[in-house]
């Protein structure tokens, strides 16, 4: 916004047909008006200008939040490319083309987009499928990291992120580093989700199987 000059101020309310030579003289708009003679013309036209410039910029946010519409529609396309590979058990054609998800959401979104977090995610569940366990844990960290970044603690992909952590932790027998994990996840869809949901159930399921995997039996009932 056009602010005027300190410098330039007085205690009568100016008159621009009596006081031409009084206004704010923002320097590019009093050149014009010496040139011309006709300060309301002028500013008017500058303020036109303003105008159009604001619309512009209004026109090209709205352009590049539908490319960016578009790129997490693709990415979300190419992600169940992925999916269906998984389940006709092609684990390493769906392994090389989570890779290149991944590789064109970060170009196209940014490596801290909320789609290129699943698209990291889905890479570190397919190396883990695979029993890759080193090369699936930095992933489902990573993906953690962002969804907390630009979602907030509390978010349900917080849950299935901290889950998918919890059932490599799992696997890899490092319970003390699964539990609370598991209740972590469990905390979080219960208050966001409520105790009836379907997620919640998965997250009590999986904190009942780290209590049996520590012998706990009775935190398992």
């Amino acid at each position: 916004m056009l602010s005027k000059p300190a410098s330039r101020r007085t205690d009568a309310t100016l008159d621009w047909k009596k006081t031409p030579g009084k206004w704010p003289d923002w320097p590019w708009g009093l050149w014009l008006s010496r040139q011309t003679g006709d300060a309301p013309r002028v500013y008017f036209a500058l303020l036109g200008g303003v105008v159009f410039a604001i619309a512009l910029a209004l026109g090209s946010s709205q352009a590049a939040f539908a490319q960016t519409s578009a790129h997490v529609a693709e990415v979300d396309r190419l992600n169940l490319e992925v999916e269906q590979l998984y389940q006709q058990g092609q684990y390493p054609e769906a392994l090389k083309r989570a890779q290149q998800v991944l590789a064109f959401a970060e170009e196209t979104l940014g490596p801290e987009h909320p789609a290129t977090a699943t698209s990291v995610n889905n890479l570190g569940f397919l190396y883990q499928a695979m029993g890759q366990y080193d090369q699936a844990l930095p992933l489902y960290q990573r993906a953690l990291a962002i969804r907390e970044k630009v979602l907030g603690p509390e978010h349900p992909d917080i849950a299935t992120s901290v889950n998918n952590l919890s059932v490599l932790y799992q696997a890899m027998g490092q319970y003390d580093q699964a539990l609370p994990l598991s209740q972590r996840a469990l905390a979080i869809t219960e208050k966001v989700l409520g105790p009836e949901h379907p997620d919640t159930a998965v997250s009590l399921s999986n904190l009942g199987n780290v209590y049996r995997a520590m012998s706990q039996y009775d935190q398992a009932l």
